[in-house]
This record gives structure tokens, C-alpha cells and sequence, in this order.
């Protein structure tokens, strides 16, 4: 009897353990489905932004597209943090995210201070130094942001051998 008890308990913690949990993460086969679903999210963020500077629509137009880009920036980081690693290299989603991240972080501030100087209707001479400033600080600082993605995708493609398209 103490021998078939034995069994029974080795064979159920044998069933927990293969039952355990289950990572419910969105995976990928193929590197490139991954790296497109990642690069295809950073894209929307980025057309986002592009939209959100379009100074043609006008002023208010462009100070809800930053709402707007809050909102889709935080969701593109909650959706790249339900992927699995492709063979446990996170490296390109993590890029992705501190992307999203910057882009939500100044959509509610920096973009909106950008919008309200630069298409201030009562705008002087006196405004543009400090236009051209901001101009170039949120210029400079989106390039540092989409650079790391640049590198990070580089360097996933060399390590996983597929071009980029």
C-alpha cells in the first residue's frame, strides 16, 4: 500500500509540474514576423508623431493628436510586453518600448509646450530662438530614440541572419 501512495503522489506532482504555469505571451516562429510585428507598432507611434507636428491642421488639431499618442503609446508598450523574447533575446522590443515610452512621456508635456509656442498666433521675432530651441531638442532627442532602435534591429538581424527590409 505505502509503495502504490508513493506512486500516486509521485505521479500527481509529476502532473503539476508538466501543468504548471503557461506563458500566455504572443510568440513567434520566424524572426522576421517578429521583427516586423515590432517595427510595424514603432511605425503607427511614428506616423503618430508626424501627425501630432502637422502644423497645417492647426493648433488644436495637433495639441488632441498628442492625446492620441499618449494613448497609443502606452498601449504599443503594453502589447510589446505580452511577447515572448525570440529565442530570449528581447533586445528589439525592448528598444521598441523605451520608444513608445519617450513618445507618451512627451506628448504630455514637451509636445504640447512645442505646439503652444510654435502655433501661438500672436507669435514676435523675439519667439522664434526659443522655437528653433525646442525645435531642435525634440528633433535631436527623437533621433537618439529611433537610433537605438536602428542599432538594436542591426544587431538582432546579424545575430539571427535576415535583412532588414
Amino acid at each position: 500500500m505505502k509503495l502504490f501512495n508513493t506512486l500516486i503522489l509521485a505521479l500527481s506532482i509529476i502532473t503539476l509540474l508538466s501543468c504548471g504555469p503557461v506563458d500566455n505571451r504572443k510568440s513567434f516562429q520566424d524572426v522576421t514576423e517578429y521583427n516586423d510585428f515590432i517595427i510595424d507598432n514603432v511605425n503607427l507611434i511614428d506616423e503618430m508623431y508626424v501627425t501630432t507636428l502637422d502644423d497645417d491642421k492647426g493648433r488644436d488639431y495637433c495639441l488632441s493628436q498628442c492625446d492620441s499618442l499618449i494613448i497609443r503609446s502606452e498601449r504599443t508598450v503594453e502589447l510589446l510586453n505580452n511577447i515572448q523574447p525570440f529565442d530570449g533575446d528581447s533586445s528589439l522590443a525592448m528598444a521598441a518600448k523605451g520608444f513608445c515610452s519617450y513618445m507618451g512621456a512627451i506628448g504630455k508635456k514637451d509636445l504640447p509646450q512645442f505646439i503652444n509656442l510654435a502655433l501661438n498666433p500672436d507669435i514676435s521675432i523675439e519667439d522664434l530662438p526659443k522655437i528653433n530651441t525646442e525645435a531642435k531638442k525634440l528633433d535631436d532627442n527623437y533621433e537618439i530614440q529611433m537610433n537605438k532602435i536602428d542599432i538594436t534591429q542591426k544587431s538582432l538581424s546579424k545575430k539571427f541572419d535576415f535583412i532588414i527590409k
